[in-house]
């Protein structure tokens, strides 16, 4: 299964261009997720919802890597639990 994830990160921002460049992709399941005002752009690490999704076969696509991770570290983190669960990585 193809998973979308976009996300942004104020209320001021829109998801719209994320979900139309993730339409050339053949998804049965869409993650939209924006920073809700009260909290800091640094706040909750939203992609936590779409890995738990994920199972073995399927395929995490994202439009850019900076919509994923923060950092080289928390990529670094984030790939390595998507190869435990044997799910690919698309970036758009």
């Amino acid at each position: 299964m193809n998973i979308k994830y976009a996300h942004v990160s104020s209320s001021e921002q829109g998801l719209d261009l994320q979900i139309e460049k993730l339409h050339a992709f053949s998804c049965e399941k869409i993650f939209q997720e924006k920073n809700p005002e009260h909290l800091p752009v640094t706040g909750k690490p939203f992609y936590k919802t779409a890995l738990k999704f994920c199972r073995e076969g399927d395929t995490l696509v994202i439009t850019t890597l900076d919509r994923l991770a923060r950092s080289m570290f928390d990529l670094h983190k984030i790939v390595a639990i998507l190869e435990r669960k044997q799910v690919d990585l698309v970036s758009a």
